[in-house]
């Protein structure tokens, strides 16, 4: 399957989908990639023919090596963001959920050597420069949001 991914010289359009896992220590779990300054979301792009929540469910699976329960995913967010990257406009749509995790256990990235992922937090959100920048809003208790983000 390939991925739902739209490319011109001068735009691009992504199918994105991220999850936000949490703990009973209020705490979510983010990464980093090496030499960056900002934290993200674990999830990736979606690919033709493929629901949102198996998209993460892949995609956790692929980064943490760990199988989640698709019945105790919960939507949180549907983010249409614009942004620009190397002056190249990108309109990207993005679901986000909230997923409850151990909290007793350190997860590691495995499919890139160059990121890792932390526990923070979640009163501490709104100082870290995370992306998409909504992250630093959320509460467990997070109802769903549609969101226009950008121009």
């Amino acid at each position: 399957m390939e991925d739902v991914v739209i490319k011109t010289d001068k735009q691009k359009f992504n199918f994105r989908v991220a999850v936000i896992p949490y703990n009973n220590n209020n705490q979510v779990l983010l990464q980093r990639v090496e030499n960056e300054e900002y934290l993200s979301l674990i999830g990736g792009r979606v690919k033709l023919g493929e629901t949102t929540a198996n998209a993460l469910l892949r995609e956790v699976q692929e980064e943490l090596g760990i199988l989640i329960n698709q019945k105790n995913l919960d939507l949180v967010y549907v983010c249409e963001n614009f942004f620009k990257i190397n002056g190249k406009d990108i309109h990207e749509l993005l679901f986000i959920y909230k997923y409850a995790l151990n909290s007793n256990i350190s997860y590691k990235v495995i499919d890139k050597e160059n990121v890792k992922a932390e526990w923070f937090k979640i009163e501490d959100l709104k100082n870290l420069n995370i992306k998409p920048a909504i992250v630093k809003n959320f509460n467990i208790s997070e109802e769903l949001q549609h969101l226009i983000i950008g121009d």
